[in-house]
């Protein structure tokens, strides 16, 4: 049976903390208080029975003498009176307690303080004390906070027992021994929501047994006008003890939200003004303009001071508890703009696990048995058996697990027994218990922390020797010496462990779903990274020579005029790449963005580098540069910002710290089960489109989402007329509500378009469509955004000047004032009607950062990523989702699968529960059916496809509409036709390794698309034909059989492409290129792209591939998983057409 774990003495860092003290810092009662705890509940327990069993008696001898009544209520009053006394002394017992440690955290603060200053400390033993220092900040506040807990029970145990009113004290309940969950103190984060807040900016909570808590906030903190049910995080920033209420600040408590959570999300502030001190010389900026926060010169970008009110993106380094200095001259938070100081890695060398004999015996073979080694790159997870036992104590018992196949139970112990004769703790151990089942693994949703160690076996029979598990190394300690540092950095990276998965449970405790986004965020922050390396050849460095002066004195943070051997051949590189990079970018942005650089340090941290203009020196900044003083080759990087990845982690980070529109749709978001169904009032009117009323699912996913008031989903399988219900949900809604603001988005720009397209004729006048007339379609460029910015500015040119007030605005408009985003903002606001891009909506220059929008549909939202779904999702007052979780998922960057770019922690469990379902899913496959919808019928494909599809990807429930069962095929006979290549000699598979790549090929299958196409062209000249293949390599040689024929193909329209980019187009006839016709690959276990691949075809679908091949796929050699080709060659063989020629198609 497993007892639960008390925390004793520790020494961390060299610093002794009492069992009282390490108790309170991870929120633990000792053994003396919860037997105290145990005792006041039972006194209670007494009495209530006590004064049960009194009213029972007296009810019981109501007909007896008034005497023996008298007799009963002194009993009565005996045990009242005793329990009156009790509580008395133990409440004040225990503020005594109380003080006393607050008095040894104050003197343990003291202590950590005066170590930090010491000269001496250790890099690891440093970070440690920061930590433990910013802990024992905390357990203060905490201990201040349970003090006034206290008192505020002491004052109300005593207006009660003043009273002697029995009815009363009923209601008074013990205190508790540590400080109430709900229970405010400084420094903490709580959430609440916008509207609980009073026109005197107060709201009261009563959950507290007997005691209530008021909290006042700053209403100018606010920014956005209250949400009804709207929640945010707020940090209790003080006690005013006149008041008797708590001040809650919303600033702080975003900030602990969006950057210390995980100080690697980083946030953005702007410059308010550059200190050049003796003291300090940097730059102070503002988040949210309220909070100061300090960037030292050192840990700037650049040398240069950066210009005031410029936006910087930094790091949080260091911050006082509970935000606030004590020093109003020096800024509460100091940053960075470089990660990597913010990132606080748990570093050891050898972790030590102790084994008996037989344990390591029964280890070893299961070793063996599974054909496993622990000495290979990957790296351990530690967590807790029980996530409510997470303490640095003796018993406490932790889950390691190495790579995906290893799973191991182990126990902290103590190295030798306790003495407690002297101040030293005993070091703390990790001792092996059993090996668990793979079944046991960690999900996503458990706390565990990644550590790169190697384990060391220790033998529970030498434990008393354990200098000898200590590695040699080259050092003047002795091995007595090395022990007693190997065992105080023990404790140390297990005290780091331990503190990490407690932050993470008070994460998680905080919102529920959170673990989620807070996945994706890392794995954002890991791309934006990646791809700072903008060299167009694979994030490839440029390399130069350069003559070094070694004896040349280098300060801390700056190497510069470093002489470049060859000046021109690097000019000429640079602007090679400039040309090339610039072909890539809008027209608008090509002159606006100059070149940066950057190179890495000793320790491979990234720091800035200045190139000068004749390419003759460079200088760089902010690093380590001992071994690039002594070297003749520099590398460094071309710098760029990926937009679309920094925006979608800001909407990561702004979902968890509550910036949205509507607090619903927040819950929603963590979690689809918290939807909860509201009515809107809105009923659908006269149809715009009467064949809705004909398709009683399009009726019904319309009226469901007209009618719900925050969030509906619709699921939207191919050919089932999406495009159609968002056209009418956009009129329907707009008839009812004629000032509302409505945003249609998606992931990709022809699906805006195709959504707006039709609407148009009618609503031109109302719309804008936001995005580069580059790449929007042309339907769509007279209404663009541009277009319309284009023509505003025209006309205030054309206009004259003749007042003060029109030749301030003239230029106060010019664009050269930074002002496109406001004018932009206002040309929107006057268009109620908005269709843009999710990461362009995010875009600074569009404008609509600061607008919020009454309904918002978002579309294929399947195919987006949940940073995507999430920027017009905070916009948004009402939201409706339509995608299909059965066709292609987002698009992952390839980076993230190939781990010689990323180093991704759980690679195999980050793929498999957030790479492979995509973000609609797992919300679609949560949400309530009264907030979801099916589109049932299609009408693209002929009968025979459609019910292919229906059978394979959707159970049978996709329908057949009309016309589709009986459409004759504009090409050959039969609309479903598979030309058979199994007796084909030349029909194979290769690879083509040109470009310096390789890829999959099949150059028979040209041949025989060619032979198609030609006949095509000549029966049915001016139709649609697409091609589409698995494979970007045979996508090309499509590409180059094209041009080759290109003269007998004129006559068709031609689509050739990969299947991923065909998704949401279609044709009247499409050639499905299987290209595989020997191994087995994991494309063809991918249900989604293969439903893709056959469900494009509105007349006639071509499949080339080997039948054979097709049947038996499943039990070929290396097929992985599941796969439909068996069940499609048998459905083709009974329903469709096997040819063997391009003339019997």
């Amino acid at each position: 049976m497993m007892t639960e774990a008390a925390v004793g003495s520790l020494v961390v860092a060299g610093i002794y903390l009492t069992a009282r003290v390490a108790s309170f810092i991870f929120g633990e009662l000792t053994e003396e208080e919860r037997q105290k705890q145990d005792a006041i509940r039972q006194k209670y327990q007494q009495f209530q029975a006590a004064k049960s069993s009194a009213q029972a008696d007296l009810q019981a001898i109501q007909d007896a003498t008034r005497r023996e009544g008298q007799t009963y209520q002194i009993h009565y009053n005996a045990q009242l009176q005793e329990w009156q006394i009790y509580l008395r002394r133990a409440v004040a017992s225990r503020i005594e307690e109380q003080d006393l440690l607050k008095q040894e955290l104050v003197d343990t603060i003291k202590k950590v303080r005066t170590a930090l200053k010491t000269s001496t400390v250790t890099l690891m033993r440093s970070n440690s004390l920061e930590r433990l220092l910013n802990q024992l900040q905390e357990a203060k506040a905490r201990c201040d906070g349970y003090g006034i807990y206290l008192k505020k029970y002491q004052k109300i145990m005593n207006r009660l027992l003043g009273t002697q009113d029995d009815e009363t004290l009923e209601d008074l309940a013990p205190f508790e021994m540590c400080i109430p969950q709900n229970f405010p103190y400084q420094g903490k984060m709580i959430w609440l929501s916008l509207d609980q807040f009073d026109k005197n900016n107060r709201w009261t909570d009563t959950s507290i047994p007997s005691i209530s808590v008021t909290y006042q906030c700053d209403p100018s903190e606010f920014g956005w006008e209250k949400t009804d049910g709207q929640r945010a995080p707020f940090m209790v920033d003080g006690f005013n003890f006149e008041q008797h209420v708590y001040s809650v600040s919303l600033v702080k408590g975003r900030f602990m939200a969006e950057a210390l959570r995980d100080t690697r999300m980083g946030v953005t502030a702007l410059v308010k003004e550059n200190v050049r001190e003796n003291n300090r010389k940097g730059s102070i900026l503002c988040y949210e303009k309220k909070l100061e926060l300090f960037l030292p010169s050192n840990l700037c970008a650049k040398p240069n001071y950066p210009p005031v009110r410029a936006e910087l993106q930094v790091y949080p380094v260091r911050w006082e508890y509970g935000l606030s200095s004590w020093n109003k001259n020096f800024c509460p938070v100091t940053v960075s703009e470089y990660v990597a100081n913010a990132t606080a890695s748990l570093q050891f060398k050898n972790f030590p696990l102790v084994f008996t004999a037989d344990q390591w015996a029964e280890l070893r073979k299961y070793l063996e048995d599974n054909h496993l080694t622990i000495d290979m790159e990957d790296g351990w997870k530690v967590g807790p058996m029980e996530e409510t036992q997470i303490h640095l104590a003796e018993g406490t018992r932790f889950k390691f697990q190495f790579g995906d196949a290893l799973v191991l139970c182990a126990r902290l112990g103590y190295s030798e027994p306790p003495d407690t004769s002297d101040r030293k703790s005993p070091m703390l151990i990790p001792f092996f218990e059993r090996i668990m089942d793979q079944d046991q693994s960690f999900s996503s949703d458990e706390l565990f922390v990644d550590i790169d160690v190697d384990m060391t076996p220790v033998f529970q029979e030498r434990l008393g020797h354990l200098a000898e598990y200590v590695k040699e190394e080259e050092t003047t300690l002795s091995k007595e010496e090395k022990l007693k540092l190997f065992l105080e950095e023990l404790t140390l990276f297990l005290y780091d462990i331990v503190s990490e998965l407690q932050v993470q449970r008070k994460n998680k405790l905080s919102m529920a779903g959170e673990r989620y986004f807070q996945q994706w965020a890392d794995v954002t922050q890991k791309l934006i990274d990646y791809h700072r390396k903008g060299h167009p050849k694979n994030q490839e460095a440029f390399e130069v020579d350069i003559e070094t002066d070694p004896g040349k004195k280098v300060s801390k943070r700056f190497y510069t005029n470093i002489r470049v051997h060859d000046p021109e051949k690097l000019k000429t590189e640079l602007e090679a790449y400039d040309q090339e990079r610039k072909q890539g970018l809008p027209a608008s942005r090509r002159k606006k963005d100059d070149l940066k650089f950057f190179a890495e340090d000793d320790r491979g941290q990234p720091c800035s580098a200045e190139i000068k203009p004749d390419c003759t020196e460079i200088s760089l900044y902010n690093g380590d540069f001992e071994k690039i003083l002594n070297s003749d080759r520099l590398q460094f990087y071309a710098e760029e910002k990926n937009i679309p990845e920094l925006k979608q982690k800001q909407a990561l980070i702004h979902l968890r710290s509550g910036r949205i529109a509507n607090a619903q749709l927040q819950m929603a978001m963590m979690d689809g089960a918290n939807i909860v169904p509201e009515d809107s009032g809105d009923r659908v009117k006269t149809l715009v489109n009467a064949s809705i009323g004909q398709n009683e699912a399009q009726y019904k996913a319309l009226c469901g989402a007209l009618e719900e008031k925050n969030i509906f989903l619709i699921q939207g399988p191919p050919g089932t007329g999406k495009t159609t219900v968002i056209r009418e949900l956009i009129q329907q809604y707009r008839s009812l509500h004629p000032k509302a603001r409505v945003l249609v988005v998606s992931q990709a720009n022809v699906a805006v378009d195709n959504a707006l397209s039709g609407l148009i004729e009618t609503e031109s006048s109302h719309m804008i469509r936001c995005g580069s007339n580059e790449k929007i379609s042309d339907e769509m460029k007279n209404i663009s955004l541009e277009t319309r910015y284009d023509e505003y500015m025209a006309s205030i040119q054309e206009r004259p000047q003749d007042t003060r007030i029109q030749q301030k605005w003239a230029d106060f408009v010019n664009p050269q004032n930074g002002t496109v985003s406001n004018i932009s903002e206002l040309i929107i606001r006057n268009r109620p009607l908005v269709g843009a891009t999710c990461v362009g909506l995010a875009k600074k220059r569009v404008g609509l950062e600061q607008l919020k929008f009454d309904l918002v549909i978002v579309d294929e939202a399947g195919k987006a990523l949940p940073g995507e779904i999430l920027i017009p999702v905070l916009r948004a007052k009402k939201l409706v989702l339509i995608g299909d979780h059965k066709q292609l998922p987002p698009v992952i960057d390839p980076a993230l699968f190939d781990p010689d770019k990323i180093e991704l922690e759980n690679r195999q469990l980050l793929k498999h529960e957030l790479f492979d379902i995509s973000f609609f899913q797992r919300l679609y496959e949560r949400t309530p059916e009264t907030n979801r919808a099916m589109l049932e019928t299609q009408y693209r494909m002929p009968a025979v496809i459609g019910t292919l599809v229906s059978r394979l990807f959707y159970d049978g429930k996709l329908k057949n509409g009309a016309g589709t069962e009986s459409r004759p095929a504009l090409f050959g006979t039969g609309n479903l036709v598979m030309y058979n290549c199994s007796h084909d000699a030349k029909y194979h598979e290769g690879k083509d390794e040109r470009g310096g790549s390789s890829g999959i090929v099949n150059k028979r299958e040209i041949e025989l698309v060619t032979e198609i196409l030609k006949r095509i062209s000549q029966e049915l000249p001016g139709h649609q034909v697409a091609v589409i293949t698995p494979y970007r390599r045979q996508n090309q040689l499509l590409h180059d059989a094209w041009e080759k024929h290109q003269k007998e193909w004129e006559t068709l329209d031609l689509a050739i492409n990969t299947i991923d980019a065909f998704q949401g187009d279609e044709a009247e006839i499409v050639i499905y290129c299987s290209t595989r016709a020997d191994r087995p690959t994991l494309y063809f276990s991918d249900y989604r792209r293969i439903n893709v691949a056959l469900s494009r075809a509105k007349n006639k679908l071509i499949l080339i591939g080997n039948l054979k091949y097709f049947k038996e796929y499943s039990k070929a050699k290396g097929a992985l998983r599941k796969s439909p080709l068996p069940a499609i060659a048998e459905y083709i063989t009974n329903y469709g057409r096997i040819v063997h020629s391009v003339s019997d198609l």
